[in-house]
């Protein structure tokens, strides 16, 4: 099992909606458990305690269960998997276009999906990854919003740092209700870069 507190500071520059860097400070948490040999359940929340009205990511509660597979049995010591997650989730995640499964009460406000309430919407989120070896994965996710893919590389075999590229909204039209909320109601391919380390 896992327990990890989780900090996120939203404004690294001055942004065009009026905050200046180190504004959008939340805390939330993961807490992940192995079920099974093969099953992990996780609970968890992002952006759920704020410290200041500056942040638009939401309080996205989530509970997803995971498993994995083999394929592409090429080197039976460092074997290819599809990596399988899927669940519900609030706020950012319980967007009409992905269908929702009703309200949940999400701490407070403001929120994302609440309509001025502490009430979020509920949705189903998920995932597939396929890990080619234990260094490359390609992940494929519908998170509620919309949907991302990305690939992860681990550059060094002896060494847990990993690198990441993400790219989201890259289909146009697909899902109809981002428009709403790009500029000028045209939405662009977003890329996101990630460097972690795991302990």
């Amino acid at each position: 099992f896992s327990f990890n507190p989780k900090f996120n500071l939203q404004s690294l520059s001055n942004r065009s909606g009026g905050t200046s860097f180190g504004e959008g400070i939340s805390f939330g948490f993961k807490y992940a458990q192995q079920i099974s040999k093969k099953w992990n359940l996780a609970f968890g929340g992002e952006n759920l305690i704020h410290f200041d009205d500056t942040i638009d990511l939401g309080r996205n509660f989530y509970l997803v269960a995971s498993s994995y597979y083999p394929f592409l049995r090429v080197n039976k010591d460092n074997p290819s998997l599809i990596f399988i997650n899927f669940g519900i989730g609030s706020d950012f995640y319980g967007y009409g276009s992905n269908g929702t499964l009703g309200g949940f009460p999400c701490l407070g406000k403001p929120n994302l999906t609440g309509d001025g309430t502490n009430s979020c919407q509920l949705g189903p989120i998920g995932s597939i990854t396929f890990a080619f070896n234990d260094r490359v994965a390609f992940v494929n996710e519908w998170f509620g919003y919309g949907y991302g893919s990305g690939l992860s590389f681990r550059p060094f075999a002896e060494n847990n740092l990993s690198l990441s590229l993400y790219a989201t909204d890259y289909i146009k039209g697909i899902p109809s209700h981002a428009k709403r909320f790009c500029e000028n109601k045209s939405c662009e391919p977003r890329f996101y870069g990630s460097i972690s380390v795991s302990f």
